[in-house]
């Protein structure tokens, strides 16, 4: 029941998203639309796509450093690189997804447990590319509130996400000195976990499923101390992220140059790391819909013609799309129809 639910709402929200999108483009004007995208320079549109193509290219780069032995050579890993983002694509909110299945087929080549695939793949994503983000998001919320005229109520909102994500932290510290209540705030999340029907049927009993958490929970931070231990794999690491992350930016630029239309370099961070945070909200896959619409209000917001705004949109979203889901797609087919390879 709670199933057809949740597909009913999705559905919904992708009903009402497409046709924001049609009145969207339908009042600015589908002609000026096309002849605004026609008018892109072919050059600056094709250097955008491959700023994109290199972002994913660097995360492949920068996920092989962690990888010992290093057994797959660096075209599979990076088919890995598009599957995982297209798995991404299709799992609920803009973060991450498609761990899993990078995890599985280096667990299958390099003869490894998947737990420890999953958690390698899970730390070069998080702690050395999406946690980059945060300097660049706190940088956005700080020129909104100094420079940027918005309504009184949406400063009190993002005031509001700031004291809430300070409490959380506070609270994060206040339990790493009192041991005892973070060890039974971690027994009840578990006990809560286990509790799904998926878990009681896999595990025997209450124990073994505490002990596999307990054992993959040390396996993940073990990779993340090591990590933090070699100085050159962590400033590799960090320097790969964010010229990734610096890609990912830098192709927006691109298209605006193409478009000959000069934006201001704080505007372009301000709205792509407000909409990229706003996705991670979404409950549709990939945070389709929602970071779109929110990429076009903050345009609007920073005083950008829409029509540009929405050119601007549609060109990038088709290139992140063509890799994530076309590119992906394809990868991970290629992969699964050479899956005896990794038997």
């Amino acid at each position: 029941m709670a199933s057809r639910r949740k597909k009913i709402s999705v559905r919904g929200l992708l009903i009402f998203f497409l046709v924001l999108a049609i009145f969207v483009i339908h009042s600015i004007g589908v002609k000026r639309i096309i002849g605004e995208i026609s008018k892109a320079n072919p050059y600056l549109v094709l250097c955008a796509f491959l700023a994109l193509l290199s972002a994913h290219i660097l995360n492949t780069v920068r996920w092989r450093l962690f990888l010992k032995p290093k057994v797959l050579k660096f075209p599979k890993l990076f088919l890995l690189t598009l599957a995982g983002a297209f798995i991404t694509l299709i799992t609920p909110s803009g973060g991450v997804g498609g761990e899993a299945v990078r995890g599985y087929y280096v667990s299958k080549v390099e003869k490894r447990s998947l737990t420890d695939s999953i958690s390698v793949a899970l730390i070069e994503k998080l702690f050395y590319g999406e946690l980059l983000m945060i300097p660049v998001i706190i940088y956005s919320f700080i020129y909104i509130g100094s420079q940027i005229k918005v309504p009184i109520e949406i400063k009190a909102a993002f005031v509001s996400l700031i004291i809430l994500i300070s409490l959380v932290v506070a609270i994060a510290l206040f339990l790493k000195h009192n041991l005892m209540g973070m060890r039974k705030l971690v027994e009840k999340t578990i006990l809560t976990i286990y509790k799904m029907k998926y878990f009681k049927k896999r595990f025997k009993n209450f124990k073994s499923f505490q002990e596999k958490i307990h054992t993959s929970v040390n396996k993940f931070f073990l990779y993340i101390t090591e990590s933090i231990k070699e100085k050159r794999l962590l400033g590799s690491a960090l320097l790969l992220g964010s010229t990734s992350i610096f890609m990912f930016y830098f192709s927006f630029y691109l298209i605006f140059l193409a478009l000959d239309y000069p934006i201001s370099i704080s505007y372009l961070i301000v709205a792509i790391s407000m909409a990229k945070l706003i996705s991670l909200l979404s409950l549709l896959p990939g945070g389709v819909g929602l970071t779109e619409s929110a990429l076009f209000a903050l345009f609007i917001a920073l005083a950008i013609d829409p029509v540009i705004g929405v050119s601007v949109i549609i060109i990038q979203r088709a290139m992140y799309y063509l890799l994530g889901i076309v590119a992906g797609y394809s990868a991970l087919a290629y992969l699964g129809l050479t899956h005896e390879k990794f038997e």
